[in-house]
């Protein structure tokens, strides 16, 4: 059986709820969503015609607004690499 290898790409929409600052005072912290491009790659082996066994890499582009207080702190980049492995079920 091939490895098949494989490359997506698509938008990404992060939205943020009950953000806190733990600073031992009142604090306001706001984070904006955000809308960014988000990339996948990876491979599947398989081991049977319906199983694979994946390995992949996933990339969001997070780059929300914050302010504190009231007052915008700018732009802040988030923007994670996330690393994966699964078993894939083909129906």
């Amino acid at each position: 059986m091939n490895v098949k290898p494989f490359v997506g790409v698509g938008v990404n929409y992060t939205t943020f709820f009950k953000e806190k600052l733990y600073t031992g005072g009142p604090a306001d912290l706001d984070i904006d969503d955000s809308v960014g491009v988000a990339g996948h790659i990876g491979i599947d082996i398989p081991f049977t015609p319906r199983d694979s066994f994946r390995i992949d890499a996933r990339y969001m582009d997070i780059k929300p607004d914050v302010s504190l207080n009231g007052d915008d702190l700018g732009e802040v980049d988030i923007s994670p690499w996330v690393y994966g492995v699964a078993f894939v079920k083909t129906f």
